[in-house]
């Protein structure tokens, strides 16, 4: 763009010439000149360069020419033989840095009027090529170097090309640590023991250059209780022993754990046995004991983990749940007791003393007591005495029910055992005359057996005669015994005794029932359906002596033409009779005889003979 410009003061004609908005004055002639005035270079042009880093700035300032007519002054920018005039802002123009080698910039201004010479204003400049960086300062780390803590670092002093930028990436050893690419860096847990550094990346136009900063010395952790300490305390009745854990901890280096015990305030390290340490409980009040551990590396803040226990004074037992007796109130059986449930300080002992019936049972002082034979029809309970280092206290259980046992043995002097005559023959009189005692139980029942036979029981449960049936004319041996809810009684010393049937003598008529038949040739008997035998006697008589035995006496004859039998229909026991003999026949019957029929000395009420069967 051109403007106009004009002497001042004027001195001729004013010139018409046009130059570049950012020409410099036109110094005005003094004298106008006759004629035309060659272009001439009254002031050379300039350039200021400045560095801006990633670029170069170049501003011209045209030349002051001088001629008549006032020239005309162009301008022409050529970077390495190319027209770059077009890019130009103003007097000004801007270059990038670039690392491929120097470059030359000229710019040519012309001044010129009509057709005499023009007169010319070059300047040359060099365009320097980018220059790599180059540290000539390392960076440094500034920081605590313990875990938790941030470090910075700077980028150190660097040559080179502007502009210059820096990257930084940290390193635990010489390793990278992923993801810490700032200029500060918080130390992790996998920083402890280890060495950190930053190795800085300076890049320009011309590329980069790393260097690292100096390693740190190793990462400390200052010291953590990561397990607190801990105390188990033991009861050992007169004393408590505290066996103590020392804490687990962490840092680096390795911290140095110490620890102090008080008691009270007083320092009882020194009477620690080990981990454990042991005191006497005492009733005179509740004392404190208190465990320090200390852990520490250096200068770092320490750490602590303290446990505190309070030794209480002793108090004494106090009952909440009374002792109870569990087993079966029996004569033989074993009780035990429970001591109940007790506060007061530990440990607490216990003490046993059985009563019976609140009287105390000498040499009773365990937890578990037998009953004896003393103890049955009375109740029993236990007296618990507990006692710790404050003193004793006692309380009774409840109780047991009324102690029972098995009736005792029935004495020969209270029964008796005779024979009770029956046409069997098989039942004997037993009589109680007294009752044994019943074990502090109600009887059940009364029973007896024969040798070591099955257990029968007896009617009812009192005194008085029992008709029992054994084994028909056979002698017995019976034994009797007691029964109540706890068991069977022992059986009693046996007693003996042969059951026997009644002799019935029988007088035999004839058919008619007038004759009484005194003689027969002969007479046959069979016994239990056994071979029949011929009987020669006197008179006939026939008795039963045993379970199925029939003696028949008497009968002497010589007819053998009639056979005569009858069966006995005693209960439960029948036999048989047969024989060759004359015109005879005999019967009985429950409620009367028939008038041809005579058994002299037979109950009426019993069937003894059913009719006689006759055969020839």
């Amino acid at each position: 763009m051109a403007s106009n410009v004009s002497c001042s003061p004027p001195c001729g004609p004013a010139p018409t010439e046009t130059l570049p908005i950012s020409a410099a004055p036109v110094p005005c002639c003094a004298v106008s000149p006759s004629g035309p005035v060659a272009p001439s270079i009254a002031v050379q042009s300039s350039v200021v360069v400045t560095d801006e880093g990633a670029n170069m700035l170049y501003v011209y300032t045209p030349p002051i020419v001088d001629g008549f007519p006032f020239p005309t002054v162009t301008r022409t920018l050529m970077l390495d033989l190319i027209d770059v005039t077009a890019s130009m802002v103003g007097n000004s123009y801007t270059i990038p840095k670039t690392a491929s080698g120097a470059r030359q910039l000229v710019m040519t201004y012309t001044a010129a009027n009509t057709t005499l010479p023009n007169a010319l204003s070059i300047v040359t400049s060099v365009v320097p090529a980018a220059v790599l960086p180059a540290n000539t300062v390392l960076p440094v780390i500034t920081g605590v170097l313990e875990f938790g803590q941030s470090l910075t670092s700077d980028v150190g002093t660097w040559t080179g090309t502007d502009p210059i930028t820096y990257a930084y990436q940290w390193q635990r050893g010489v390793a990278n640590i992923a993801g810490a690419t700032a200029s500060t860096y918080t130390l992790v847990q996998s920083d402890v023991g280890n060495t950190v550094r930053v190795r800085i990346t300076a890049s320009n136009v011309s590329g980069s250059v790393s260097v690292n900063s100096a390693s740190t010395s190793a990462i400390v952790l200052a010291p953590a209780i990561t397990s607190q300490a801990s105390v188990i305390v033991t009861d050992n009745d007169a004393t408590l022993t505290y066996a103590y854990t020392p804490p687990v901890v962490s840092g680096f280096p390795v911290p140095t754990v110490t620890r102090i015990l008080r008691l009270d305030g007083v320092d009882v390290t020194a009477n620690m046995s080990g981990n454990d340490y042991v005191i006497t409980k005492t009733a005179s009040g509740t004392r404190q004991l208190v465990m320090t551990y200390t852990a520490t590396n250096g200068t770092l803040p320490n750490a602590t983990s303290v446990v505190t226990r309070s030794v209480l004074a002793a108090t004494l037992p106090v009952n909440t749940v009374l002792p109870s007796i569990t087993g079966i109130a029996q004569e033989g059986q074993l009780l035990t007791v429970s001591t109940g449930t007790w506060t007061g300080t530990t440990p607490i002992s216990y003490a046993y003393q059985w009563q019976r019936e609140s009287v105390n049972i000498p040499g009773a002082t365990a937890s578990a007591y037998t009953l004896v034979q003393g103890d049955v029809g009375n109740t029993v309970r236990v007296r618990v005495t507990a006692s710790n280092v404050a003193g004793s206290a006692n309380v009774n259980s409840a109780s047991t029910p009324t102690v029972t046992t098995i009736p005792s043995v029935i004495q020969l002097s209270d029964w008796s055992l005779v024979d009770n005559p029956s046409s069997a023959g098989d039942q004997l009189a037993l009589t109680l005359t007294a009752l044994p005692f019943d074990g502090a139980s109600p009887l059940t029942a009364l029973q007896w057996r024969v040798g070591a036979g099955a257990p029968q029981t007896l009617s009812g449960l009192g005194v008085g005669q029992r008709i029992v049936t054994v084994l028909a004319n056979t002698l017995a041996s019976v034994e009797v015994r007691a029964v109540n809810a706890i068991g069977n009684g022992p059986w009693s010393t046996a007693r003996t005794a042969t059951p026997t049937a009644p002799l019935f003598p029988l007088t035999l008529y004839n058919e008619a029932g007038t004759t009484v038949i005194t003689a027969v040739p002969a007479l046959r008997v069979s016994i239990n359906n056994a071979a029949f035998q011929t009987l020669t006697a006197a008179g006939l008589t026939v008795s039963q002596i045993s379970n199925g035995v029939l003696r028949v006496a008497g009968f002497v004859g010589n007819e053998t033409s009639i056979r005569w039998a009858y069966e006995h229909e005693w209960p439960g026991e029948p036999f048989n009779l047969a024989g060759t003999v004359s015109g005879l026949y005999a019967r009985a019957t429950t409620g009367g005889f028939p008038a041809n029929v005579d058994l002299p000395g037979l109950p009426l009420a019993a069937t003894i003979f059913e009719t006689p069967v006759v055969t020839t």
